[in-house]
């Protein structure tokens, strides 16, 4: 079953990455990528995807040795108005390690093709 309903069909996704905080899934037929992280799921393209990886990493640099490690003290704000991402250092650290696994994945096809 795909990620989302594109013109009526529903396509197979391929997982990218997956363990127990989430995955990152991607729709063959239309190249929409998933990215669920805890109880959020966000779906967009490849060039999101790349600047969400990007942002995180960053945001990882940031607040490194800043914060208490296991406290929710990190909002990130998401595209959509109002809506925002609440993460302890720890579970930002997990979801950059996903996303930037997914990135070094997709970094490796592209060169294969």
């Amino acid at each position: 079953m795909c990620i989302s309903k594109h013109k009526g069909n529903y396509h197979e996704p391929q997982v990218l990455f997956h363990d127990k905080n989430g995955f990152v899934v991607r729709c063959q037929e239309c190249l929409l990528y998933q990215v669920t992280f805890g109880n959020v799921a966000i779906d967009m393209y490849q060039e999101d995807f790349s600047q969400i990886a990007n942002f995180i990493d960053q945001k990882v640099k940031l607040y490194n040795d800043c914060l208490p490690k296991d406290q929710k003290t990190i909002f990130i704000k998401l595209p959509a108005d109002g809506i925002k991402m609440v993460f302890s250092y720890k579970e930002l650290c997990s979801f950059n390690d996903m996303l930037q696994t997914t990135k070094l994945l997709l970094l490796a096809e592209e060169h294969s093709n």
